[in-house]
This record gives C-alpha cells, sequence and structure tokens, in this order.
C-alpha cells in the first residue's frame, strides 16, 4: 500500500490516474488507498464495457440505501439486536452497542444505523473520514480491511471502554466483493481481554459481517 495520508493521496490521485491512461490502463478506483489486494482481485475485470470500480459500487451502494432510509432503518435496527445478542453471547459480556457503518462513495463512511436507537433524519447521521489515518477505528477497518480493537479515551461519562471493529465484504453479480461498510462494538472492558479471547468470538463476527454485506448487496444489486 501507499505510504501515505489519506489527504496525500488525494492529491497524487489524479497524476496517478493518468499515468495509467498514458499507458493505455484502466486506473482502479479504490474506497480507500490502502487495500492493494483488491487492485488485484479488480485487474481480470477493468478491461469490461460494464466495469465499476469498487468506489462506483460503494456509490451505488450508499444511494440505494438512502432512497430507502426510512423502512431500513427499522429493518437494520432489528436485526443489529439480534446480532448484539449473538455477540453478547460469544463475548462473555452482559452489554455491548452496535453499529453499522455505510460507506458513501466519496472516502467517508456514515453512521448508517445503531441498536439502540431508529435515526429519523438522513442528513444528520455522523461521517468519518477512511483510511489507515482516520481518527475513527470504522474508518482505519475499512482503510486496511481488517478486524481491529483498541481501547478508548479515558473519560468517567463514556459508557464504553474499547470498540471492535470489522469491515464488511459486499458481494456485487458481476465484480468481486470489496469491503464498503463496518460493523463497530462498544465494549465495557478494555481491549486487551476481547484480544486474548478473539477465538471465542472471531468466527460469530465474521458470520454476521457476511450475512450483513448479503443483505446489503440484494439492497443494491439485486434486481
Amino acid at each position: 500500500s501507499f505510504a501515505v495520508s489519506k489527504d496525500q493521496f488525494a492529491e497524487i490521485r489524479s497524476a496517478l490516474s493518468d499515468q495509467w491512461r498514458a499507458v493505455g490502463l484502466q486506473p482502479v478506483l479504490l474506497e480507500d488507498h490502502s487495500d492493494a489486494a483488491q487492485i488485484i482481485r479488480e485487474l481480470r475485470h477493468v478491461t469490461l464495457p460494464s466495469y465499476l470500480s469498487p468506489q462506483q459500487r460503494s456509490r451505488l451502494l450508499w444511494e440505494a440505501h438512502t432512497r430507502r432510509f426510512q423502512d431500513l432503518q427499522s429493518t437494520h435496527v432489528d436485526q443489529l439486536e439480534r446480532d448484539a445478542s449473538t455477540m453478547r453471547e460469544a463475548l462473555d459480556v452482559d452489554r455491548l452497542n452496535l453499529t453499522l457503518w455505510l460507506a458513501n462513495g466519496e472516502g467517508e463512511l456514515v453512521k448508517w444505523a445503531a441498536q439502540d436507537r431508529v435515526y429519523r433524519d438522513l442528513a444528520a447521521l455522523r461521517t468519518v473520514s477512511t483510511g489507515h489515518d482516520s481518527e475513527w477505528i470504522a474508518g482505519k477497518a475499512l482503510g486496511v480491511d481488517e478486524v481491529l480493537i483498541q481501547d478508548l479515551p479515558d473519560d468517567p461519562t463514556r459508557r464504553w471502554r474499547s470498540v471492535l471493529a470489522a469491515p464488511i465484504p459486499v458481494p456485487h453479480p458481476d465484480f468481486p466483493a470489496h469491503s464498503a461498510a463496518v460493523l463497530t462494538l462498544g465494549l465495557p472492558e478494555e481491549a486487551s481481554r476481547y484480544d486474548a479471547s478473539s477465538m471465542m468470538w472471531a468466527g460469530s463476527l465474521a458470520e454476521i459481517a457476511d450475512q450483513w454485506g448479503l443483505e446489503l448487496s440484494a439492497v443494491a444489486f439485486d434486481h
């Protein structure tokens, strides 16, 4: 991957794309710059006239969900609560908070749904940057395409002491799956406790993430 910040990558991106086109190659525009493996998966598709880059697919996914904002909110909140119950058992905790973030195709993640509330206003949703240098673990997890866990800063008013983030691979009927969403879990104890017991919960989290990928894909790409 490029050892540059997201802002630096944005500055050189146009030049890189021009260089690709100059030698007859179609540039692969990713949601984020960190995932070189995704480029390899995309290469066999880039010459197709119908090709859509991961960034374009993320944008289509986002737009499809915004068109159904109201009805998907209640559906997704209910599903998050069921998934939270599964993860409480897997992590051996009495409480946690599960949140779904969606990429918007503009290098950002949007806090789309949470198990403990129903959002009423699309414009009020929190938006954060993605990438390995993101200030938010959700943005980092999408940028590096890995499950991450970290402690939160000490704050007597904070409910959670650590947060776990897992990227969600979203399938497409014609092109490779790519990570276009993230699940985050607010947890009541320090990250070291859950990191040490990852064998107990990693499988459940992966299954939940894969199922979300299928559901998100169905909204955007099943016609």
